[in-house]
């Protein structure tokens, strides 16, 4: 299951009037849709045409076994079994002596190398040392034994919160005992690792797997099927990492390089199993992130087979390859395929692991969302509504996705003018991310509230993006950001305030952001690049134009140096520099900064029409300036034209507040056509106000002519 991550809040607006086929903020750009492309049964046909591979057991001198080499690792396998039944009871010198004969058998067998005798005989030497213990010691590992086995059940049932516990109590005492680098401490810091991912504490999970990591394959060896659970784990991290920062080159590399490590090592050790299917479909994900489409699609498609076939088709991990096959599909182009798919998926995971868990909740965001950018809300409130009838859900399963869920909701609300249910609906999602916080489970509530600003902000509901960026300020306390995650919110804030028109609060945010950026990436880096343009943007609000101007202008030289000169950031420079420069009375900078911005947009005008539209109006302020108020008022016109289009290909509140910006610009501009300009400007602000997307700027309007404001 995957995440998104927001677009930058200054630019994230133009994102919007990407065609349907467009990537959606934090996912990879689209591979366009071949003719007649191959459909999901051709291709899960080709993908099938293999049978599942196993991997031959063979003695050390490689020949084949024989029949009493075979029934020998039979009995191995039931004898280790039995040890590890020994074991769950606390009769530790009964199970070591259990396992020490398979490691005799395995190795009589296979040899010293196989990971089949590696296991066994790690796990008598373990056993041993365990029997050989005080008698509270024992007690308290065969209690940390019973932990872990907690912890891993509550990863099934999708408890992350008691996952995480039950894990970090079984680490603390078998690191007591047993010491720092023992194998027993290395896997339950996998699980712990694990558990931090869905909990979204990312960090905490780093550094738990990479401890699993360095003890696991000094212990078991670096091509071991143990190894490359972790090197699955942590290629999952590293997709996760990704998503949230924007999917940074180094992130994804590490992450594929993880799990390509992982798929080798499981295909020729155990074959094509359970796990093996989860890293390839993991593979499959972090390859179309670094633009190796067909392999993504060869990787998943396989993944289904072998889950399909290994595991049935209605069992949890064959509904997760439906859903991110679907999430490939869409991004390729294949639309027809999808929707069918994700609701497969769902349906598998209803019935496998019940309405509330976590991937459950997850794929139901993952259609419901779909309905949402295909222009279908109704079936999302529909899907939405069915959803949470089916009940609260269980404390121990509150997720930040069931949070996303019912705001999500209120969205779909909105875009069926369902005012009031989707006010409750919003009320609901900050509750439910408040008692995630009172629960103590402080990363899964500050997840949970950077969905809904995320999502708030993507549908320029601004107050209610506020009110949760706001919450997580609070929760962070005034500590300096210490990470990019923190650093990031802060930075949405102030452009949310900014919008808002409380400006003096946003300059002092976005100060302290770069502040911060600048000590998490460097100066002049291009991480930096957005709130240097986050804060000329603001200085030029409050009529600071010098300081508006030195902040784009870095921000412009660190665009150039570090990116093509025909980059979209490039372009957003050259339009704030432009319009600043208009507001200077620098009327032949403007013009340079602003015929260079075209030429960027031109290129870019039918993937993001509004980035073209909305530089109209500095072309317009520009030759307003230079007396020439009849070409002015063409542009303007020529603005309202592209807009109108705009709000009727993809309806929305970013598409209503260019039109809104374009209407009241010409309405001044020509004072004999003002009221029917006027007239429809009042419709479509009237429009924005029940979709709650005033910003200052246009409830200002709206009160000006008459309407009700905020």
């Amino acid at each position: 299951m995957r995440g998104t991550c927001a677009c930058l809040a200054a630019l994230a607006w133009a994102a919007v009037w990407a065609t349907a086929a467009m990537a959606q903020p934090g996912e990879p750009p689209p591979t366009t849709q071949p003719e007649g492309p191959p459909t999901h049964a051709e291709l899960y046909k080709r993908a099938s045409a293999a049978a599942i591979r196993t991997v031959e057991l063979r003695t050390a001198a490689g020949g084949a076994l024989s029949d009493g080499d075979k029934a020998a690792i039979e009995k191995s396998e039931a004898e280790l079994e039995e040890a590890a039944k020994l074991r769950r009871n606390g009769d530790f010198a009964a199970a070591a002596e259990k396992a020490a004969e398979v490691a005799s058998q395995r190795r009589a067998v296979l040899g010293n190398e196989h990971h089949l005798t590696i296991t066994a005989v790690v796990e008598s030497r373990t056993l041993s040392g365990f029997a050989s213990a005080s008698e509270a010691d024992r007690k308290r590992l065969k209690q940390a034994d019973e932990d872990l086995a907690q912890a891993e059940q509550a990863l099934l049932d999708g408890d992350s919160a008691a996952a995480v516990a039950a894990a970090r109590k079984a680490l603390a005492t078998r690191e007591k005992i047993l010491g720092k680098d023992h194998v027993e401490v290395g896997w339950a810091a996998k699980v712990l690792g694990a558990a931090l991912i869905d909990e979204q504490d990312y960090a905490g999970a780093e550094t738990a797997l990479n401890q699993a990591l360095k003890i696991i394959e000094a212990v078991y060896g670096k091509r071991h099927p143990r190894t490359a659970i972790v090197l699955d784990r942590l290629g999952w991290l590293g997709i996760r990492q990704a998503g949230a920062k924007g999917f940074e080159r180094t992130l994804v590399s590490q992450a594929a390089e993880h799990l390509r490590r992982g798929l080798a090592i499981l295909q020729t050790t155990v074959g094509e199993t359970r796990e093996t299917a989860e890293t390839q479909d993991n593979l499959g994900t972090v390859q179309l992130y670094t633009r190796e489409p067909q392999r993504a699609l060869e990787n998943k498609l396989r993944a289904l087979y072998v889950r399909q076939t290994v595991l049935g088709p209605d069992d949890r991990d064959t509904a997760v390859s439906l859903s991110n096959l679907a999430w490939l599909y869409e991004q390729l182009g294949y639309r027809d395929e999808v929707i069918p798919l994700r609701q497969k998926a769902l349906a598998v995971l209803e019935k496998a692991v019940g309405h509330d868990h976590p991937y459950t909740v997850a794929e139901l965001l993952n259609l419901s969302s779909l309905y949402h950018r295909w222009d279908q809300p109704a079936e999302a409130v529909r899907l939405l509504e069915q959803y949470l009838a089916k009940g609260e859900p269980r404390p121990e399963r509150l997720d930040p996705s069931i949070v996303e869920a019912v705001a999500t909701l209120a969205v779909s609300y909105l875009e069926t003018d369902r005012r009031e249910e989707a006010a409750a609906a919003v009320a609901k999602a900050f509750q439910m991310a408040k008692a995630l916080h009172a629960a103590g489970r402080k990363p899964a509530a500050a997840a949970a509230a950077e969905r809904i600003a995320t999502l708030f902000q993507q549908q320029r509901m601004l107050e209610d993006a506020l009110s949760a960026y706001e919450q997580l300020r609070e929760w962070q306390g005034k500590k300096e950001a210490t990470d990019a995650f923190v650093a990031r919110r802060n930075m949405q804030l102030g452009a949310i305030l900014t919008d808002l028109g409380r400006l003096e609060e946003s300059r002092q945010i976005l100060d302290e952001v770069l502040r911060d950026y600048v000590k998490l990436h460097g100066d002049g880096t291009l991480e930096t690049f957005t709130p240097l343009l986050m804060l000329s943007r603001t200085y030029e609000k409050l009529g600071d134009l010098d300081k508006a101007a030195e902040y784009g202008d870095k921000a412009l030289r660190i665009a150039e140096r570090r990116l093509p000169p025909d980059s979209l950031p490039v372009g957003h420079a050259m339009q704030a520099l432009g319009r600043i420069k208009i507001a200077k009375k620098e009327l032949d900078e403007a013009r340079f900064f602003l015929e260079d911005a075209q030429r960027v947009y031109e290129k870019f005008e039918s993937q993001t029409p509004a980035l073209a539209a909305s530089l109209l109006f500095e072309l317009a302020a520009l030759k307003e300036a230079e007396g020439q108020q009849s070409e002015a008022a063409q542009l303007l016109r020529d603005a309202v034209d592209k807009a109108r289009k705009i709000v009727e290909k993809i309806p929305g509140p970013q598409a209503d507040a260019l039109l809104a910006k374009s209407l009241k610009l010409l309405a001044d501009a020509e004072p004999s056509k003002a009221a029917s300009l006027k007239a429809e400007l009042k419709t479509v602000l009237e429009r924005l106000q029940a979709r709650r997307g005033l910003d200052a700027e246009t409830a200002a309007w709206l009160k000006e002519l008459g309407g009700g404001g905020k």
